[in-house]
C-alpha cells in the first residue's frame, strides 16, 4: 500500500501545511510497502541488467526506470520503449532526439544502452540515483491525486533547478521551460500570462515571458529565478491565482469574516476581488 499525503486545506495555506510537513511525510511514503518493495527490487537486480531485452523483460524494473523520468504512462508501449532506448541519444537522427520531449533522450542517456559505451546500469550510484529520481517523481504524483497544484508546486521548485543546471543557452532554457507544461502552466500564472499566449509563434511568446519575468521578479535570468526568494515568491502567486480561479474556501484569508458579513453567500465574492486580496499578501 502506497502513503497518500495528507493536504487538509487548498491554496497557499495548504503549500504551506506541506512544506511544513514535507519531510515527515516523504519519508512516510518511501517506506511505503509498495515503494519500499519496488526500489528495493531495482536495487538489487539493476546491476545486472546489460541488455535492452532484460530491462523490458522485467515489469518492475522498467516502472521504476520509467517513472524517475516521469515517463510511467509509457509501461504499456513496449515498441516505442524498446526504439528509445535501443537508437540511444548519440545519433541525431535517433528516436528520442527527434522527439521533442526532453525526457525522452534523458532516459536513453542515463541508461545507455544505445551509445557507444554500452549499460551504465553498472556503475557506481547508478541504482540510487535512478531510485531517488523514482521516489521524488511518485511522491509529486501522490501529491497530485489529493491536489493537483501542489504537484506542480512541488515540480516547479524541483525541476527549475534541472533545467539551469543543464546550463544551456538562456534562450534554449526558456523554451524548453516553455516546452515543459507542468513548468509553464505555474510560471504562466505566475507572471499573469493569458493561456491563449500559446497560439502566438514561439519567438514571441519568449518576448512575453521574459518582459513579464524581469517586470515580477526583477530579472528574466532563469538563474536569477532559481533563487530561495523568487521560487517562494513564484509559487505564492501561483497559489493565489489558483484560489482566486476556484473561488473562495474555508482556506481563503478572511473567509469566515466575509462569509458571516455576506450571510454565508460565499459567491457573492468576485474571483477579482478573492485575487486582489490573496496578491496584496504575495
Amino acid at each position: 500500500m502506497t502513503y497518500t499525503p495528507v493536504i487538509p486545506l487548498s491554496g497557499m495555506a495548504g503549500w504551506q501545511f506541506l512544506q511544513r510537513t514535507q519531510d515527515t511525510q516523504r519519508a512516510a511514503f518511501d517506506t511505503s510497502v509498495q515503494v519500499k518493495r519496488e526500489t528495493e527490487y531495482f536495487l538489487e537486480k539493476i546491476g545486472d541488467v546489460t541488455s535492452v531485452d532484460q530491462l523490458m523483460g522485467d515489469r518492475t524494473l522498467l516502472k521504476v526506470a520509467l517513472g524517475a523520468f516521469s515517463l510511467e504512462d509509457d509501461i504499456t508501449k513496449g515498441a516505442w520503449v524498446r526504439k528509445i532506448l535501443e537508437e540511444g541519444t548519440e545519433d541525431p537522427e535517433a528516436f528520442a532526439m527527434r522527439l521533442t520531449d526532453r525526457r525522452y533522450r534523458q532516459f536513453s542517456e542515463a541508461f545507455g544502452f544505445g551509445n557507444v559505451l554500452g549499460a551504465r546500469t553498472g556503475d557506481e550510484g547508478f541504482g540510487e540515483k535512478i531510485v531517488e529520481k523514482y521516489k521524488n517523481h511518485m511522491f509529486e504524483v501522490a501529491v497530485g491525486e489529493v491536489d493537483n497544484s501542489m504537484r506542480l508546486a512541488l515540480n516547479y521548485s524541483n525541476s527549475l533547478q534541472a533545467l539551469v543546471d543543464r546550463d544551456m543557452g538562456e534562450n534554449a532554457a526558456w523554451y524548453t521551460l516553455m516546452g515543459d507544461t507542468p513548468l509553464r502552466t505555474v510560471m504562466e500564472k505566475a507572471l499573469g500570462l493569458p493561456e491563449k499566449l500559446g497560439a502566438l509563434d514561439v519567438e514571441q511568446q519568449l518576448v512575453f515571458f521574459k518582459d513579464k519575468a524581469s517586470s515580477v521578479f526583477g530579472s528574466s535570468k532563469l538563474s536569477d529565478l532559481v533563487s530561495e526568494e523568487n521560487v517562494e515568491k513564484a509559487i505564492r502567486i501561483y497559489m493565489a491565482r489558483v484560489q482566486a480561479e476556484a473561488g473562495p474556501s474555508a482556506s481563503t484569508p478572511g473567509f469566515a469574516a466575509l462569509s458571516l458579513l455576506q450571510g454565508g453567500n460565499s459567491s457573492a465574492l468576485s474571483s477579482a476581488g478573492i485575487a486582489n486580496l490573496l496578491l496584496s499578501r504575495t
